[in-house]
């Protein structure tokens, strides 16, 4: 082994010592070449190349210059070619030098005859820049710099001559010539503003050099009202991106989609990056519940840790050009922050305050019966004789006082007084569960720096109140990030963030806006002394057991405590000009702790123990039925904890080079990155909690208790370990020509372990070409004078995308030890597909940028098509296999549209400005092949459904036809059988078919929104509408899905029932069903193919309840007012401002929702609608 080092070490040496020698030799040999030549009458450049197909000299020189140098002939037998060199241009006023395998050819005119200006063209670092442009301004004269990045141009007989010195990523110098001292020329880095260039997380281009399709944003266009992330305030900001804001709970991640959903199964969640880093989520969540329209993120997304306030700039990569090079999940796009840093400025303290409150949900538009409508129901049930069934109406609403009295507890004339005082009643459970939530939020950053080094440093607090009663979200950021020149050709920089986050909500079992909309307005909260009101909700073993939703809420609970911690370093070595060598490692740690918790005091544990709090327990003893039978728990409360704990690292290292040759400039770049992420968790549920005697635990007998003993094994804990590593390589290559023609390709490779053994399915190339034409640079358009922009882009590409709960190989779930045989015992989990590979997307993508009249109008189109193959989709099994399905590549989706955005600027004057903004993208979604997976009717209903032809998100409803003569809901083409008992469906699909209608898709397809910004001197006023068209909306149940037949008491009814059935004839003038007791339910031996339980959720489901979820939201209104500087000055302020926002202004939508938001999520997602707020922001510079 130390044989095999030694040897390595010897050889790594002589290559380093070859690699010192190499230039040396290389001009030793250049000079030493010999040529054999005839040519006649050739030109200069025929010259050159017929001594570069000989020698393989490559030669640098101005090619308008030297079409002046006459016609040459050339004979030459073998000889040296520096003597041939010096005899073409003798006396033609050109030098050359040889240097290696390049041969600078460069104008020497005599001084005696023309004024020369000689000088050096050197970076910020002092390094030289060869192959820089050197111009004599006002003509055509011109040459480049040497290898040393020296140069000399004649300076013809200009009296004032003025050079234009340019080179590629460098801003461009005027410098004054003509006298005889040398010239310096030092060339600042062009750091261009966020309108001039975008930023992929891999490097920074050149926007008129751009080729991709890429919106930007600055981050204090984003910044305004009570949001927390930057990702809610994406709304309506960028063409192509659709953000649905579906819940106003603090801490709840939208849900987003770029350019529509490009998988079937997977992730359709965007990938973020912030400062080069990818993140990583908190916690593994899984896709069906990120893609779901009906799931809500109440812990978060990888970029709520990230304080808007410390956010410089957004990107938004949308097609294959711009996001192949980030390989995985690239295929939904990627969403590029960049944080803020330091400048080369005197020390600059900023702070900056928003204080905000949130208007709580009401009663308003609703459409929610009053107390007296809600009676005069229970009234009619029981005039009619209707019957709850095996439910026994307990002594609350109208059902209690009539049981009352029946029970002779009241006389009659109570009991008028009483339902007198219950139709009076009104309780207002929005008022009483609901707050107005106070939000204030701080940052306060330090900013400066030096030709040496900046530093950017900052400490965030936020605490936003949630509407609910006792839910909040408090976080603390902190950001540091130091950047430093250790000498002229090394550069390094140092980011370490971190934030902390606590989340405090209702108990899981418990979704207050669902109370507050399906509670009477009958039943009070507290009663006349002041006390709360319990009412019996269920039946326990020995009674009712109480409810109030305030004890609930007082004696259970939900948190989440998040923090991250995140450190990157990077390199830059710029070795010389023209080539970087740049190393970024980012290190990442975070930790989730969940606790759902509910004590002996709450219903919640009451319903689970089946006797009311504070009454003796039977005893097991005397009742063994009781303890081995009913009794889950016995003792104490629950307690449930997960933890989660969050490791990643990213290491990257790329070479760049980049040159310019005249018109001429290519940059390329290679690089390799290694991920990892690894999850480590355990989630555990302990019983017999105490909260309020020290959180401790009560010591329960599980041989006495058997049910709690039954209870304990089916509740065991759960360990998560999972790790994904990823290998990739990637290059990049771009080719500009006289910055009118743009080419560049990427690639990209990524190896993954969750799929197949072959090679070819391991490892995917992903890769895209794009190219740019800048009209406005062509000649032609010389005269155009109202143009300013004119440029037509495309790229071609394929993205990549990777399931994350897909595997080749075979999955056991390994089991517990099993008492009675003493064996472990494991189960199939998943069917092995040695053959499973990457998701991969085909994207095209053409478009056109303009701008006309000095940038008062701008804008840009974009059309695009994606097609995802190889879609993983699960495919029917035989029983025998041990499975019912296997995944597999077999799915194939489409996506297509365009995107638009205008600008206009009306008004520029020195005290006026006036800009109008408008973006919208249109998407036309359609799966081509869904697989053959097993599907329900219940997939129809609930939009799970993936079928051909249609959208992702489609769902599907009953045809209803009308009521019938006794008013019940009736439907079209649900019979099996026609009139003569005649089979009209042949098998369970044909009935599907048959009985559901399409209803539409549950995801918009229009999206977009338009902003206004006025500003008059120091006064701003901004204004954000966003809009929503495409999507579908299925109403709140009328009814229980069960099949609930009449309401208990303790329920509210939609306002819609006041309109309902109630004797013949009706049915021509309404269709809300009948009240009756009738169950509708639809039992197995009536039917052969099933497609619904009962004839009450059919209604709830039928296309009857189905409107349009288009929607124009004013997202926010703000007024701003700058102080002015003389104000300031004698406080040693440098700018102070303060605005007012109002946000979520006013929606308008559909009348047919009923008073439901277009953007609300259905109910039981313990989440809060859209609720305006009003808000004022601080800010103050030192």
């Amino acid at each position: 082994m130390q044989k095999e080092r030694a040897r390595e070490r010897i050889i790594m040496f002589l290559c380093f010592i070859s690699l010192l020698l190499t230039p040396v030799l290389a001009t030793s040999q250049s000079t030493a070449m010999r040529v054999s030549l005839n040519l006649k009458s050739a030109t200069v450049k025929e010259f050159f190349d017929a001594v570069k197909v000989q020698t393989g000299l490559n030669f640098i020189y101005n090619t308008e210059q030297v079409k002046n140098i006459p016609h040459i002939t050339v004979r030459s037998s073998s000889q040296p070619v520096n003597e041939v060199l010096d005899k073409v241009l003798a006396n033609t006023g050109y030098t050359y030098e040889i240097e290696g395998n390049i041969v600078t050819v460069v104008y020497q005119q005599p001084k005696e005859k023309t004024r020369t200006a000689t000088g050096v063209v050197v970076d910020e670092d002092g390094l030289p820049l060869p192959g820089a442009y050197i111009k004599l301004a006002k003509t055509d004269h011109s040459t480049i710099a040497d290898r040393d990045g020296k140069f000399s141009i004649s300076l013809l007989q200009q009296k004032d001559p003025v050079l234009q010195i340019s080179y590629l990523g460098m801003m461009m110098e005027e410098v004054k010539a003509g006298g005889d001292r040398s010239l310096r020329v030092v060339m600042k880095s062009d750091v261009k503003s966020i309108d001039e260039v975008v930023v992929t997380g891999y490097q920074e281009i050149d926007r008129r050099k751009l080729a991709s399709s890429i919106s930007s944003i600055k981050g204090a266009d984003l910044i305004g009202g009570e949001y927390l992330s930057i990702d809610r305030m994406l709304q309506g900001r960028l063409p192509g991106v659709a953000v649905m804001n579906m819940s106003s709970t603090p801490g709840a991640a939208p849900k987003i989609r770029i350019r529509g959903s490009s998988s079937i199964t997977g992730n359709r969640e965007p990938v973020w990056v912030v400062d080069g880093i990818i993140l990583e989520e908190p916690v593994n969540i899984s896709t069906e519940e990120l893609n779901s329209p009906d799931k809500i993120n109440l812990i978060g997304n990888a970029i709520g840790s990230v304080n808007p306030e410390d956010i410089e700039r957004v990107d938004i990569l949308k097609d294959a050009s711009a996001t192949a090079i980030y390989g995985i999940k690239a295929a939904n796009g990627v969403i590029v922050v960049t944080t803020k840093q330091g400048k080369s400025q005197k020390p600059s303290i900023s702070y900056t305050a928003t204080l905000g409150i949130t208007a709580p949900p009401t009663y308003d538009k609703m459409f929610r019966m009053n107390s007296a409508d809600r009676i005069d129901m229970s009234m009619e049930m029981h005039e009619r004789g209707l019957a709850f069934g095996s439910y026994k109406p307990s002594d609350i609403g109208y059902e209690g006082a009539l049981q009352q009295l029946w029970n002779k507890d009241i006389t009659y004339q109570d009991f008028l007084q009483q339902v007198q005082t219950l139709k009076g009643l009104n309780t207002d459970w929005y008022d009483l569960l609901f707050r107005t939530a106070f939000t204030h939020q701080h940052s306060v950053s330090i900013s400066g720096g030096n030709d040496r080094a900046n530093y950017y440093m900052s400490v965030g607090y936020a605490n936003n109140q949630s509407v609910t009663v006792g839910e909040k979200l408090e976080r603390y950021n902190v950001l540091a990030k130091i950047n430093t020149r250790i000498n002229r050709n090394i550069r390094l920089g140092l980011k370490v963030s971190g934030s902390l986050s606590k989340a405090d909500r209702p108990h899981s079992s418990i979704d207050v806006y669902e109370y507050a909309y399906n509670t009477s307005r009958a039943i009070p909260l507290r009663t006349a002394s002041n006390e709360l009101y319990f009412y019996a909700n269920a039946a326990g073993y020995n009674g009712n057991l109480p409810y109030n939703v305030v004890n609930e809420l007082n004696h259970s609970g939900n948190s989440n405590d998040n923090s991250v911690i995140d450190v990157a370093i990077n390199l830059d070595w710029k070795p010389a000009s023209w080539i970087n060598f740049s190393s970024i490692l980012g290190l990442s740690r975070s930790h989730v702790t969940q606790e759902n918790w509910a004590d002996e005091q709450s219903y919640y544990i009451s319903s689970m123990r089946l006797t009311p709090y504070g009454t003796m327990l039977p005893n097991p003893l005397e009742d063994p039925t009781f303890a081995e039978e009913k009794c889950l728990l016995p003792f104490g409360g629950e307690l449930l904890t997960s933890n989660t704990r969050h490791t990643s690292y990213t290491w990257r290292n790329s070479l760049s080079l980049m040159q310019s040759f005249g018109k001429h400039e290519v940059s390329e770049s290679i690089g390799q990155e290694v991920r990892s992420s690894k999850y480590d968790g355990l989630q555990s549920t302990q019983y017999g909690y105490l909260p309020d005697r020290g959180k401790k635990f009560v010591d329960i007998d599980p041989t006495i208790w058997k049910r709690y003993g039954a209870l304990l094994k089916n509740h065991p804990d759960v360990v998560t370990d999972t790790k994904n590593n990823v290998v990739s390589l990637y290059a990049t290559a771009a080719y500009v020509y006289d910055s009118r023609y743009i080419l560049n390709f990427n690639i990209r490779t990524d190896g993954s372990n969750k799929f197949g053994q072959s090679k070819s399915v391991r490892f995917l190339p992903i890769w895209s070409v794009s190219g740019r034409w800048n009209v406005i640079n062509e000649s032609f358009m010389k005269n155009a004078d109202f143009l300013n922009d004119l440029a037509i882009r495309a790229s071609y590409g394929i993205q990549g995308n990777v399931h994350p709960d897909q595997t080749p190989n075979l999955i056991a779930s390994l089991g517990t030890l099993e008492a009675l045989p003493q064996e472990y015992v494991s189960t199939l989990h998943k069917l092995p597909n040695n053959k499973l590979k990457w998701e991969k997307t085909r994207s095209y993508n053409i478009a056109i940028d303009w701008a006309f009249w000095n940038n008062r109008i701008y804008g840009s189109l974009d059309v695009y098509y994606k097609k995802g193959v190889d879609q993983v989709v699960t495919k029917n099994v035989a029983p025998s296999t041990g499975a019912m399905s296997v995944s597999i590549n077999d799915g194939d989706v489409e996506n297509k549209g365009w995107d638009l955005a205008i600008s206009l600027v009306p008004i520029q004057t020195k005290n006026w400005m006036w800009n109008l903004s408008f973006n919208t993208g249109k998407n036309y979604n359609k799966v081509l092949n869904a697989g053959n997976s097993a599907v329900t009717w219940q997939d129809y209903i609930s939009g799970t459904l993936v079928s051909n032809g249609n959208a992702v998100n489609s769902f599907y409803s009953y045809k209803f036809d009308k009521l019938d003569a006794g008013g019940y809901p009736t439907f079209k083409d649900i019979n099996e059988k026609d009139e003569d008992g005649n089979a009209v469906v042949h098998s369970l699909q044909e009935m599907y078919d048959r009985s559901f209608v399409f209803s539409g898709k549950r995801e918009p397809d229009l999206t977009g929104g338009f902003s206004t910004y006025l500003k008059y001197k120091n006064i701003t006023f901004n204004a954000l509408f966003s809009f929503s068209f495409g999507n579908k909306i299925r109403l709140n149940d009328l009814y229980e899905s069960s099949g609930q037949r009449l309401p208990y008491p303790d329920q509210n009814m939609s306002s819609e029932f006041v309109n309902r059935w109630r004797e013949p004839g009706d049915e021509d003038r309404t269709n809300i069903p009948v009240l009756s007791d009738k169950s509708l339910t639809i039992n197995d031996r009536d039917v052969t193919y099933r497609i619904a339980d009962n004839g009450w959720d059919m209604y709830n489901k039928s296309d009857i309840r189905v409107v349009s979820g288009s929607f124009l939201r004013c997202r926010s209104m703000s007024v701003r007012y700058d102080l002015k500087r003389e104000w300031l000055k004698p406080l040693y302020l440098k700018g102070a401002s303060i605005s007012f926002d109002a946000g979520n202004v006013f929606v308008i939508k559909d009348k047919a929702l009923k008073g439901r938001d277009p953007e609300q999520i259905g109910l039981g997602a313990r989440s809060i609608p859209p609720q305006r707020s009003y808000s004022l922001r601080f800010n103050i510079t030192l």
